[in-house]
């Protein structure tokens, strides 16, 4: 039976147990329907707290039976937005609403952590393991720097979900959340270019001519013009290509610069 005004505890402690199981999203994963057998097995906590009935909430638990493809961090949040549909919306509607869902936090997803926060903690974690503070400092910083939000969106994706339903897809077109992902980027973009500069500053010192070669005075030249750019380019609202080009430059420089004050 539907409950379509549940009491305000009724998914209590299932956000921890949708956590848990969204470890397993792969599980059995296969090339006709993905995530389906994964997805199912994290819906079914939620679902066992909706229907007290064993045949409608086999009935429910059928639907995530479908095609499902979605990050495996957001499976969470996914989890939440399905059940607050599953209890609000027409039936007819939930499979529809669900797929569309799926496929914004795929993308979302995809963006973010695949594409963003994936190869910042690579490039931080080689940055600070070949240069600075030695292998375990880097590979502790990568790893925190990508399970630290994977961690938190799985944390607190259901009760999110849950709570505050399709509203959530408005939170992640948010301007907060898109200058964070913009800063992440540029924090990746000045990695990209600090490894670039150390690359440099190791071939120069392979060659014995560090000492000699003028690098570290265009270094600081190339810097100063870079940052006064970058800043001119962010206030013109400049292609975002363009500031992201810069900001790796400047990294390159840094490093020139810290190998020329440490020689």
């Amino acid at each position: 039976m539907r409950q379509d005004n549940p009491e305000p505890g009724l998914m209590k402690g299932v956000g921890r147990r949708v956590f848990v199981r969204s470890f397993f999203l792969e599980t059995l994963w296969n090339y006709d329907k993905m995530q389906d057998v994964g997805f199912a097995f994290c819906m079914y906590p939620a679902l066992a707290r909706l229907y007290q009935d064993p045949e409608q909430r086999r009935a429910a638990l059928r639907k995530p039976r479908e095609l499902i493809n979605t990050h495996p961090a957001m499976a969470p949040l996914l989890t939440g937005m399905v059940t607050r549909l599953e209890r609000d919306a027409d039936p007819v509607a939930v499979q529809p609403g669900r797929k569309r869902i799926m496929a914004t936090l795929a993308a979302w997803g995809d963006r973010v952590f695949w594409g963003t926060v994936k190869p910042l903690a690579a490039v931080w974690g080689t940055l600070l393991s070949l240069w600075f503070f030695g292998s375990v400092a880097g590979a502790v910083t990568a790893l925190m720097i990508y399970n630290v939000p994977q961690m938190i969106a799985r944390g607190f994706g259901f009760a999110e979900g849950w709570s505050r339903g399709l509203d959530v897809l408005t939170d992640l077109r948010s301007t907060g959340l898109t200058k964070a992902v913009g800063f992440m980027r540029g924090m990746l973009s000045l990695g990209l270019g600090m490894v670039a500069g150390a690359a440099v500053l190791s071939a120069l010192a392979a060659g014995k001519t560090a000492a000699h070669a003028p690098w570290p005075g265009v270094a600081v030249g190339v810097l100063v013009v870079l940052v006064v750019a970058a800043y001119w380019l962010l206030h013109r609202r400049a292609p975002l290509s363009w500031v992201i080009y810069s900001i790796s430059i400047c990294g390159i420089g840094i490093i020139l610069i810290i190998g020329w004050m440490i020689r």
